[in-house]
Parts: structure tokens; sequence; C-alpha cells
């Protein structure tokens, strides 16, 4: 596996495998690579982009809209 990235919100989402093969998530802001996080990908983090939107999601608390019924 290649490095991927995603770039959303001024950072720099970077996932990676390690030597041993785990899945690993650099996150730098855009601005100046500074270091905002390092975490590593678990099978219960889903794909690379679900976990993107999540971890923003987190960071700025903003939860998803609710869901609207028809009447």
């Amino acid at each position: 596996m290649t490095a991927r990235r995603l770039r959303s919100h001024g950072l720099v989402f970077t996932e990676f495998l390690d030597p041993a093969g785990e899945r690993w998530v650099e996150v730098l802001r855009e601005a100046d690579n500074g270091i905002r996080a390092y975490r590593q990908l678990h099978d219960d983090d889903g794909e690379f982009a679900e976990f993107v939107e999540q971890w923003i999601r987190y960071r700025l608390g903003a939860e998803p809209p609710p869901t609207q019924r028809c009447t």
C-alpha cells in the first residue's frame, strides 16, 4: 500500500503502513506542516475517508444534521 492523502479544513491526513503492517494516520496542519496527531487505525475505524470525516467532526464538535421525516 502506498500512502494515501486527503486535504480538508486546512489539514493534511496521510494514511500509511508501518513496518509491522499496521495502518496509521498522520494529521498535519497544511499552513506550516505542524503535527496535529498520529493515530493507529483499527478495523472498526472504517475506510480512510470515513475516518477523516469523523475525526474532523469530533474536533469541531459538529453533529450530523438530524434526519427529516416526510409527513
